[in-house]
């Protein structure tokens, strides 16, 4: 299911500038540094530490405008790879896709034209590898479900090409599972900063 939900959004991301034959639909690239915040919580009743570091990787998104205002995008990262203390000690590697799904407003402008979003997001964890005090154990992270926000600032170039600077907050928390024994969540809650291209149709 999880495999079907990300195969969906990026089918739905790179065909929808594809098959549109009217205006409204948008594409985009983006880069985002992803930066977890700095209290990651505790795993085995508060014993371990979680920390958890930044990273940055590529999004790609699709968009539909139903007018100068409102809009609503799908966006798939592909992949943000991280690396897992526990009490300090580097111990795991592990890879997450997010997928958002957001109601974006545009306030009005020629150039320069600030947005807001909210939606939802869901989370697929997965690559897990061990290594130092957890190495040969069988760590897991469970998928995650939960609120997305977003703000930026949309540079126009022209009809067809603009620039974004954009911020995002997910609420993003995993349940963690060590030889098949919860141990405790982990909390995320990212805040995402990054620029894109935009293609606009």
């Amino acid at each position: 299911m999880n495999t079907a939900i990300r195969k969906t959004a990026l089918a739905l991301a790179l065909l929808l500038p594809l098959s549109a034959s009217a205006e409204g639909f948008r594409a985009s690239l983006s880069a985002f540094n992803l930066n977890p915040k700095s209290d990651n919580g505790a795993l085995a009743d508060g014993a371990l530490d979680v920390s958890v570091n930044s990273e940055t990787n590529l999004a790609l998104a699709g968009e539909y405008a139903f007018n100068d205002n409102f809009s609503v995008e799908v966006q798939y990262g592909f992949g943000f790879d991280h690396e897992v203390s526990l009490n300090g000690a580097k111990s795991l590697d592990i890879t997450h896709k997010p997928l958002t799904v957001a109601g974006k407003y545009t306030f009005a402008g020629e150039t320069f034209r600030p947005y807001v979003g909210l939606g939802f997001n869901r989370t697929t964890f997965d690559d897990e590898v061990e290594f130092g005090p957890i190495a040969g154990t069988n760590t897991t992270l469970d998928n995650s479900s939960g609120l997305a926000a977003l703000a930026g600032v949309e540079f126009a170039l022209g009809e067809q090409f603009a620039l974004r600077g954009e911020a995002r907050w997910i609420d993003m928390d995993t349940d963690v599972a060590v030889n098949g024994a919860g141990v405790g969540t982990a909390n995320v809650d990212p805040i995402l900063l990054g620029i894109s291209a935009v293609l606009k149709f």
